[in-house]
C-alpha cells in the first residue's frame, strides 16, 4: 500500500522517494510506536537518501497551545549545510494515534483541507550549498474541537540535488507537543433530572486553561446568568452545586465554564432538568392542651410527589404521612416535640420543630386540718395538689380571702373574728376547679368568772344548790371545798340533794381550758340541825362610837348582838 501511493505520487523523482514512505508510515503509527517504523523501512530500502541523521536541524515555529477550534499559523525549516534542496510531510495525530484538525494557508506544499501536509516540488534552499542553507514551509492548522494533548509529528529531507537518491540525502524526523485547550462538560449529562434541594456534581475534562468561573441558565444564556462559582482551577475539574430548595422547576438548565482571563465560554452542557423539590410552606406551632383533649399540627409544602413524613422527639411517628397529623386523647406521654421531614426527588428537609406541652387537672393530694387555738396564737392551713399552671385561693366562711393565694395560709395572730370554716379553692389550665375539704378554725380565750357561786345556810337533809356562770370556750370546772377537789364535781353546777352537817365549809369553782383557767370566789355554806335551841353566836364583835374626846361619855345601843344560828 505504501509503495504503490509513493510510485503514483513521486514518479521521476527519486530522490524524495523515501520521504512520503516516512510520512505515510508515520500517519498510520501510534505515538507510542514514533518513527521506528522509518528506520525499518529505510533498511528495507536499502539505505536510499542516505540515513536519518540529527545533522539535519527541523524546527516547527509557532503556538504550543491552540484554542480548540481555532486556527495557528505556524512555520516549519528543515536546515543542513552544504544541501540544495529540502522536502517536507507532516501531521497531528489525537491521543488516540489518529489524525486530527485541518492545514489551510499552506506554502509550497499540498494537502489544504486535510489532515497532512507534504511538499509539492523540491523546495530551493536559501544559502543553498552554504553552512547556513535553510528551507521555510509555512502553512496554518485548525485544531480540532476536543482538546486533549496534540503530536505535531514531522519528517524534513535536505537533499544535494543531483537527481538520484543516494548517501548525500540527508533527513530527520521530529515530535512536537501541542496542547488544544478546552474543557468539556461530562456532567450532567443532556437530558438528566435532579431535584431542587439536591447537590449537582458538575464535571469536566479540560486541558491548559486557567482558572474557570461556572455559571447556570435556564433561558440558553440569553440573560445575564447565575454565577455559581469563580476562580477555580480548570484541573480539579469538579464543583459541587447545591442547588437551592425554592429554585424553579425547568427542564431547559445549562451549565457552562468560562475562563476567566480570557473571557471565553469553553464547554456549554446539554439541556438538562431541575424538578421542584421540598419547600416547606407552613411550619407547625407549639401547642398546648390538656389531657384527653385533641390537637392537631399543620404543615404545608411545595415540591414534586411531595411526602410528609412526621416525627415525634425525631423518631418517624407510625401513619403521620399527611400535612395534618391530629393526636386524639391525649396523655402526659404524647407530650414532646414535632417536627414533619417533606421529600421530594429524594430530598428531606424538616420543619421547624414545635412543642407539644400537655397540662393535667388539678388534684388535691393533701387536705387542710382543722385548727384550734388560743387567742394571739398564730394559726395556718395548708393544701397540695398536683396539676399545672396551679394557682389557689383560701376562702373563709366561703368568702375570698384577699391576699391569701399560696398553698399555705397563715394566721400570725388569732382574734375572736378569726374564727369559721376555711377552705381553698384550686385552679388550673385544665378543668375542673377543685375546693379543699373545709377546716374550722377555733380561736379560745381564757375562760373568766361572770357569775360568782353565793354563799348558802341549809338545814340538815335541805338541798345545796350552787353555780358559775363562765366566759370562754371549751371551759371545764373543778368544785372544791376548802380547798380540796370534790370528786366527780366538773360541771359548772355543784348539787348536794340532802344536806349533811359535814357539808358545811368553803365551797370555790376552778375553770379552765387549754388556753388558761381562774378561780371562783369562796361561797362559805352552813348546815344546821333540824332540832334544838340553836346555838348562839355573837353577831358582832365590834362597836363604832365615832370620834370621841377622851374621857368622855356617850351613850349606845347594840341591837343583834346575839344571834340563834
Amino acid at each position: 500500500m505504501r509503495m504503490k501511493v509513493f510510485a503514483s505520487m513521486w514518479l521521476g523523482k527519486p530522490a524524495m522517494l523515501l520521504l512520503m514512505a516516512v510520512i505515510i508510515t508515520a500517519s498510520a503509527q501510534s505515538k507510542e510506536n514514533g518513527f521506528n517504523v522509518v528506520a525499518n523501512y529505510q533498511g528495507g530500502c536499502g539505505n536510499c537518501h542516505g540515513g536519518i541523521t540529527q545533522q539535519t536541524g527541523l524546527t516547527l515555529t509557532g503556538p504550543r497551545t491552540v484554542r480548540a477550534g481555532t486556527k495557528a499559523d505556524y512555520t516549519f525549516t528543515v536546515a543542513r549545510a552544504g544541501q540544495q534542496e529540502a522536502g517536507m510531510v507532516a501531521t497531528f495525530l489525537n491521543p488516540a494515534g489518529q489524525t486530527a484538525g485541518t492545514f489551510s494557508d499552506l506554502t509550497g506544499l499540498n494537502g489544504a483541507g486535510t489532515s497532512q501536509v507534504y511538499h509539492n516540488e523540491p523546495l530551493a534552499m536559501a544559502n543553498a550549498g552554504t553552512a547556513g542553507a535553510i528551507a521555510t514551509f509555512n502553512f496554518s492548522w485548525t485544531a480540532p474541537a476536543a482538546h486533549g494533548n496534540y503530536s505535531f509529528m514531522a519528517s524534513g529531507n535536505a537533499v544535494n540535488g543531483n537527481g538520484v537518491s543516494d548517501d548525500g540525502d540527508d533527513w530527520n524526523s521530529i515530535v512536537v507537543q501541542v496542547a488544544v485547550s478546552g474543557a468539556t462538560i461530562t456532567a450532567p449529562v443532556g437530558g438528566s433530572s435532579i431535584c431542587a434541594g439536591a447537590t449537582l456534581s458538575i464535571q469536566w475534562t479540560q486541558t491548559a486553561l486557567k482558572p474557570l468561573r461556572v455559571e447556570v441558565s435556564n433561558n440558553g444564556f440569553s440573560t445575564v446568568p447565575t454565577v455559581l462559582g469563580t476562580n477555580i482551577t480548570a484541573a480539579v475539574g469538579q464543583f459541587e452545586w447545591f442547588i437551592p430548595n425554592n429554585q424553579p422547576a425547568g427542564n431547559n438548565y445549562q451549565v457552562r465554564l468560562v475562563e476567566i482571563e480570557s473571557g471565553l465560554v469553553v464547554s456549554t452542557s446539554l439541556p438538562f432538568s431541575i424538578t421542584a423539590g421540598p419547600a416547606v410552606l407552613t411550619q407547625p406551632t407549639n401547642q398546648i392542651a390538656c389531657v384527653g383533649r385533641t390537637v392537631t399540627f399543620t404543615t404545608g409544602g411545595s415540591g414534586t410527589n411531595l411526602q410528609y413524613r412526621w416525627r415525634k422527639n425525631g423518631v418517624d411517628i407510625p401513619g403521620g404521612t399527611n400535612p395534618i397529623l391530629t393526636l386524639n386523647n391525649l396523655t402526659t406521654n404524647d407530650a414532646g416535640t414535632y417536627d414533619c421531614n417533606l421529600i421530594a426527588c429524594n430530598v428531606t428537609v424538616a420543619t421547624q420543630t414545635a412543642t407539644l406541652t400537655v397540662n393535667v387537672p388539678p388534684t388535691i393530694t393533701s387536705q387542710p386540718v382543722k385548727q384550734e387555738v388560743c387567742e394571739g396564737q398564730a394559726a395556718s392551713f395548708a393544701v397540695d395538689a398536683t396539676g399545672s399552671d396551679l394557682t389557689y385561693q383560701w376562702l373563709k366562711d366561703g368568702v375570698p380571702i384577699i391576699g391569701a393565694t399560696n398553698k399555705d395560709y397563715r394566721i400570725p395572730s388569732t382574734s375572736l373574728e378569726d374564727a369559721g370554716q376555711y377552705r381553698c379553692r384550686i385552679t388550673g389550665s385544665c378543668t375542673p376547679q377543685l375546693q379543699s375539704a373545709e377546716a374550722p378554725l377555733t380561736v379560745n380565750v381564757v375562760p373568766a368568772v361572770s357569775s360568782q357561786p353565793q354563799p348558802a345556810n341549809v338545814k340538815v337533809g335541805e338541798q345545796i344548790l350552787m353555780f358559775v356562770v363562765t366566759t370562754g370556750q371549751a371551759v371545764q370546772y373543778q368544785w372544791t371545798k376548802n380547798g380540796t377537789d370534790i370528786n366527780g364535781a366538773t360541771n359548772d353546777t355543784l348539787l348536794i340533794p340532802s344536806a349533811a352537817l359535814a357539808d358545811s365549809g368553803t365551797y370555790a369553782v376552778k375553770v379552765s381550758n387549754t388556753c388558761g383557767g381562774a378561780t371562783s370566789r369562796n361561797a362559805a355554806v352552813k348546815v344546821t340541825p333540824n332540832a334544838g335551841g340553836g346555838v348562839l353566836t355573837l353577831g358582832t364583835s365590834a362597836v363604832n362610837m365615832g370620834d370621841r374626846a377622851v374621857c368622855s361619855k356617850a351613850d349606845t345601843v347594840i341591837t343583834a348582838l346575839l344571834q340563834n344560828t
